[in-house]
């Protein structure tokens, strides 16, 4: 029995397009505002409801806008924040502000892509 050589190429390069897009929209350049942060991310929740009820617990302090945060609120798809709640992540979105009754103005990371950090310590 022959196996078609083109059509096994092909296939072959299709899948390793496939496998690389994800690292590749890793990779992509920062847009000009646009921040990566790494830490565990956990759900909170508030009296009020002036929270998106998602936090990044940042690995180190971090300077934004002049000033110095260990933690920072993420807003991003519920369902995938869901399932990487408690996890190592590596964060990327811009920092938003959000004003509310009770909390006056606070700062927000809207995400534009989330996952895990990487095992080996790199990101």
């Amino acid at each position: 029995m022959k196996i078609p050589i083109v059509g096994s190429v092909g296939f072959i390069f299709a899948l390793l397009i496939l496998a690389s897009a994800p690292a590749v929209a890793q990779n992509k350049p920062l847009q000009p505002g646009e921040v990566i942060l790494i830490g565990r991310l956990t759900h909170v929740m508030g009296i009020g409801g002036e929270t998106t009820g998602w936090t990044l617990e940042l690995n180190s302090d971090v300077t934004l806008e002049g000033k110095t945060f260990r933690s920072i609120e993420v807003a991003g798809p519920a369902k995938k924040l869901a399932k990487l709640a408690n996890q190592e992540v590596k964060a990327r979105g811009f920092i938003k502000h959000r004003k509310g009754v009770e909390r006056k103005d606070w700062v927000v990371l809207e995400l534009t892509d989330i996952g895990l950090k990487s095992p080996t310590g790199t990101t």
